[in-house]
């Protein structure tokens, strides 16, 4: 039997696709917590310049926000919106702090703290976000931005005192 080296070349370079084929579909998870953070800064150079429209335009156009004691707001228009409520209310600056950001792909998920100041740099709220990011044109965008206080909830007033309140 006579070996034909042009198939054990064919075999040989075929199995060598085959393997590169399954370690790239193997790709792992890839840590996006410096370039995460680095995004973030879009964020909050819009946040700290009350610019709402700004602030809008780091979100994906379907993109979504889950705040605390509100529904879903999702779109362009209602994250807009919501921000410029939120300087309403007197929010005046914020920081984030990227815990840890994993990457899939075009897509990534970030954990962080956050933080709300008012104009006298007086404590607001403090608390803990998760956001999934979606890569956009090459540029890292807040798609589902969901986060919650970690402050106490205040005492709740006694019935007396309620009632009384109500009276006067």
């Amino acid at each position: 039997m006579k070996l034909d080296p042009t198939k054990n070349y064919l075999k040989m370079f075929g199995g060598m696709l085959l393997l590169g084929f399954l370690l790239s579909c193997a790709q792992g998870p890839t840590n996006l917590t410096e370039e995460i953070s680095e995004a973030n800064n879009a964020f909050m150079d819009a946040f700290n310049a009350h610019d709402a429209k700004a602030l809008a335009s780091v979100y994906t156009s379907d993109g979504i926000l889950l705040p605390p004691n509100y529904e879903k707001l999702e779109g362009t228009e209602a994250i807009e919106g919501f921000w410029e409520s939120i300087f309403e209310m007197g929010v005046d600056h914020a920081s984030l702090e990227t815990i840890y950001a994993e990457g899939h792909g075009d897509s990534a998920y970030e954990e962080g703290k956050f933080t709300l100041y008012t104009a006298d740099n007086d404590l607001i709220d403090q608390g803990k976000y998760i956001v999934i990011w979606k890569k956009v044109d090459g540029t890292w965008k807040l798609h589902i931005d969901m986060w919650n206080s970690s402050m106490p909830l205040p005492e709740p007033v006694a019935p007396e005192e309620s009632e009384e309140a109500i009276s006067e």
